[in-house]
């Protein structure tokens, strides 16, 4: 028996070494692309106050993508941004496909761009594998706006705010003469790739707290300083982590604002939550199987395991529950899975999840 299993091991182990050099050879060998050194070359928009960079390279015939990253100094710390351009065969180009319009810049300040290009090519093997190669760094300067008299807010911080749950407060350093502030912010999971800010609110104050964020996700902040119709350089960049879910217990039910979505993720497969429903909905965005049991502001059960999940592929009879947002998210009117509903009154939701728990979540 036991040479038995001995030999049909080693049979196992010759076979797959034979199989994979097998497929290793009949993998079909690409020749290497030949790529060109990009020459990077700037200048400015002569649009005033000249603060778009344009960026213009030369080309490779076999590249698949151009990357160009752009970093500059602020507070003491680098600030780096990227964008991606997708190669077009020689052929086809224009002289616009390798020029990039940076109109992200800010006034009086230097940027050095380095453009990268890249592509992937099968060496015989299982996998593409990557061949760029990069400019040499480029320097060039923006033009002074009129407008921007004042200093940049200094000093900023993120950290989770205090007593509120799925929150960040933002502080900084007051700025000479400013009459108010203006807080941008980017949820980007890489917040230097085609990062796009925008504004959350603006204050009067040197702090701010943003609402209803996705907890454990990072988020990035900048600061503007406003007087009238002069203002300030974006702040040096900050982030901040949201602190992870608390609501593992009806003692520590988040509550829900009707109308407001609400994203959450925990290693836990169940999360609490609170609401006074007026409508009797709820909308939940989610990739698996997931169950609620509603019960009353005492504690009592009103209802349990009812589905809030539906396959793209499977139909549901139950009336009660429907696809909607492009069938990205379901619906539950979930007043009709309990007696008595009655709007505003305090309802509890124990929601339970098939795996981790990692979704939106409104009511209405």
């Amino acid at each position: 028996m036991k040479r038995t299993k001995s030999f049909f091991t080693r049979f196992l182990i010759f076979g797959t070494i034979v199989c994979s050099a097998i497929l290793f050879s009949s993998c079909p060998r690409e020749p290497e692309p030949v790529l060109n050194k990009p020459n990077g070359k700037l200048k400015l928009l002569e649009e005033s106050p000249q603060n778009s960079v344009i960026i213009t390279w030369t080309p490779s015939d076999d590249a698949d993508s151009y990357y160009i990253e752009r970093t500059m100094e602020r507070e003491g710390q680098t600030e780096s941004r990227q964008f991606e351009i997708k190669a077009v065969p020689l052929s086809e180009a224009t002289a616009s496909s390798y020029t990039y319009i940076d109109n992200t810049c800010e006034s009086g300040t230097e940027y050095t761009y380095v453009v990268t290009v890249e592509a992937y090519w099968n060496d015989g093997g299982l996998y593409p594998v990557p061949k760029s190669l990069k400019s040499d760094a480029v320097k060039i300067t923006t033009s002074v706006d009129p407008k921007v008299t004042l200093a940049y807010p200094k000093n900023v911080k993120v950290e989770p705010a205090a007593n509120k749950a799925n929150a960040l407060t933002v502080t900084w350093d007051s700025v000479s003469d400013a009459l108010e502030y203006e807080i941008y912010y980017c949820s980007s999971w890489y917040s230097n790739f085609n990062e796009e800010y925008k504004k959350a609110g603006s204050t009067s104050q040197t702090t701010f707290t943003m609402e209803h964020l996705g907890n454990t996700l990072h988020y990035y902040f900048m600061i503007k300083a406003i007087k009238g119709d002069e203002y300030s350089l974006f702040s040096a960049k900050a982030d901040g982590r949201v602190a992870d879910a608390e609501n593992l217990s009806k003692a520590k039910a988040f509550m829900l604002e009707n109308g407001v979505k609400e994203t959450f993720i925990s290693d836990s497969e169940e999360l609490w939550f609170k609401c006074q429903l007026q409508k009797g909905l709820l909308t939940i965005d989610n990739d698996h199987s997931i169950t609620l049991t509603i019960l009353d502001a005492e504690g009592a059960v009103l209802a349990s395991g009812i589905p809030l999940f539906i396959s793209g592929y499977e139909k549901t009879e139950d009336p009660n529950l429907v696809l909607i947002n492009d069938n990205l998210s379901v619906q539950r009117n979930i007043k009709n899975d309990i007696s008595n509903f009655v709007p505003g009154n305090i309802y509890y939701l124990r929601i339970i999840s098939a795996d981790r728990s990692n979704y939106s979540i409104c009511v209405e």
